[in-house]
């Protein structure tokens, strides 16, 4: 039998597992790979397709962009210790928003001597030698391992995208060194993802759920409350048809997905506070922190009353991977929150209560109604008292995009400290046309953009980040990718000079604090920023800038144009913080 080098087999085995790109930012350790990814495209075979990414940040990001669109995981190549210590902040991005993705790292050669294919040969061999480069991130990974010989590799790669698709998805770490790449052997079998599945998900339990629809029909107070229920998006009818059901009001403390229509009677956005301090039944599909201590006038925060039962229906009610959770619950049903609500459907339908329930149902229903169209007239009279002001205010800036966008036009929300104000104003009516972030690492909105606009090819895409995530995301890297690879995208960065969310928390820490008095904040203000319009045509992508917010609207509509077929930049004014 022929010999192949082991490279060669790993390509072909991402090929099997179904790996539509290969995200790389190469080192001496990849080289092999690269190396069989050439032989590829000499024999005429385009696949998998690879993105060069100028920073490790940018290919995960990318990598989870287009994941959380397609839902199968995709492969990032980095340069062994540093290539993985670069990719470790946006790694836990991925983790926290649930994302299957699968990070190769190389290994510095083991060899000393020049005996074996792929030994030690220049300087960085001996200075990339650590003692265990897992250490790096084990917390932020499902799976581990250091392949070892070559008879190990392939099923390794294969277990490696099982587990990371495997619920609750995540990104799994696998180490290769240089020599087992270049190891030349017998072709053998290639895996196949048909012998490799991951199981099933958890679909509830039938005595669980009975009880949870028992509590949910005695209650006269019940709300729901979701964040990411929308990442599959056959989950949101479900909701919609349990909302509707039994006129409950559904509330978003963070939007992650498109969970349910915006534009729904039943909904009632982020109002946490106003809603469940009077619920005698919570319903938590999904999400991961439901409200936020009483300070304030923050919306979000909230004290259940103690008599109140709490149902938590979620692929991770448990949390395992925080530590310190805090919220409790009565009926904690681990499940594909979709298969399980459409399973509670059925033994609530089932109910001869439901019956004598009409006319509460029916008043709810008209109660819930007042409130959502209150709401959003209050809304729209924020956002058109602020139309003439200058610097842009966020709720105009939000109000405008919303009459521009299309029902099917794809949001990415970095905002940040916008994040809530962007939540109340755009609205999403159809399932998977919004993505937000659920981790904390800063840069992400740019590289999740382009990896979800591979993925969705022919849908208009929108990308909204703070000017302090913009510069986190290495954005000459990011948009030289866009340029380079000719991604379609318009992204809206926010330019309020700063750092808003640690000066918001600063102040909530320190109300009465001497940066308060003083007027002096320190190490939050960009006193000279950047043109982030001309970051962008360095790049060779065409850049807007609005100040005048008579301009917003027109400059908005050319960019959003453009954007739904090359990369377009727009850097909106906002008032400083």
């Amino acid at each position: 039998m022929k010999e192949v080098e082991v490279a060669d087999l790993f390509v072909e085995t991402l090929r099997s597992l179904g790996v539509d790109y290969l995200f790389i930012n190469p080192g001496t350790d990849t080289l092999p790979i690269q190396e069989a990814i050439s032989k590829l495209r000499a024999n005429g075979v385009e696949e998998p397709r690879v993105i060069l990414c100028p920073h490790e940040g940018v290919a995960v990001s990318m990598a989870e962009g287009y994941a959380m669109v397609k839902g199968r995981p995709q492969l990032v190549l980095v340069h062994v210790d540093v290539g993985t210590l670069n990719a470790g902040s946006a790694l836990h991005n991925v983790l926290r928003d649930r994302i299957p993705l699968v990070l190769c790292a190389g290994v510095t050669p083991s060899i000393l001597e020049g005996r074996v294919r792929g030994s030690r040969e220049i300087h960085v061999h001996w200075m990339q030698d650590v003692p265990d480069q897992s250490l790096i991130l084990r917390d932020y990974v499902k799976w581990f391992y250091l392949v070892r010989n070559a008879e190990h590799l392939l099923y390794a790669l294969a277990r490696a995208f099982q587990v990371a698709s495997s619920v609750p998805e995540g990104p799994s770490y696998l180490m290769l060194p240089r020599e087992v790449l270049m190891e030349r052997r017998e072709r053998g079998e290639i895996p196949s993802p048909s012998r490799y599945p991951p199981p099933s998900p958890p679909q509830g339990d039938l005595r669980a759920l009975k009880e949870a629809a028992g509590a949910i029909l005695e209650a006269m107070e019940p709300v729901i409350i979701t964040s990411y229920l929308g990442r599959r998006g056959s989950s949101m009818s479900p909701l919609v048809e349990l909302s509707e059901l039994l006129s409950i009001p559904v509330l978003e403390p963070k939007r992650c997905r498109a969970n349910f229509p915006t534009t729904h009677s039943n909904y009632q956005g982020r109002r946490i506070g106003e809603f469940v301090e009077g619920a005698d039944l919570i319903l938590l599909v999904d999400v991961d922190v439901p409200w936020l201590p009483k300070r304030g006038g923050n919306p979000l925060g909230a004290e259940p009353r103690e008599d109140a039962r709490i149902i938590h229906i979620d692929i991770d009610p448990l949390k395992e991977r925080i530590p310190l959770w805090g919220f409790r619950v009565d009926i904690p049903i681990i499940a594909d929150a979709g298969i399980a609500l459409s399973k509670l459907m059925a033994i609530l339908k089932e109910s001869p209560s439901i019956n004598s329930m009409r006319e509460m149902i029916s008043n709810r229903a008209a109660e819930l109604r007042e409130k959502h169209e209150l709401w959003r007239k209050r809304l729209a009279e924020e956002a058109k008292m602020r139309r003439n002001i200058k610097p842009i205010e966020p709720q105009w800036l939000f109000h405008i995009l919303n009459k521009i966008k299309e029902e099917d036009t794809v949001i990415i929300d970095d905002s940040v400290s916008n994040s809530g104000i962007l939540q109340d104003y755009l609205y999403t009516t159809r399932p998977e046309t919004f993505y937000g972030l659920n981790g904390s690492n800063m840069g992400w909105g740019l590289p999740a953009a382009l990896g979800a606009s591979l993925a969705l090819q022919d849908k208009p895409l929108i990308a909204i980040t703070g000017d302090g995530s913009f510069i986190f995301s290495n954005p000459v890297a990011g948009l030289w990718v866009a340029r380079s690879y000719r991604i379609p995208l318009t992204l809206i960065v926010l330019n309020n000079r700063g750092y808003a969310a640690v000066k918001q928390a600063l102040l909530s820490s320190y109300p009465e604090g001497w940066s308060k008095a003083t007027g002096r904040f320190i190490g939050v203000d960009f006193e000279v920023p950047p043109s982030y319009k001309a970051i962008a045509e360095a790049c060779g992508c065409k850049g807007y800038s609005v100040e005048e917010p008579e301009n917003l609207e027109e400059i908005l509509k050319e960019a959003y144009s453009r954007g739904k077929v090359e990369p377009v930049l727009v850097e909106v004014e906002l008032k400083s913080i």
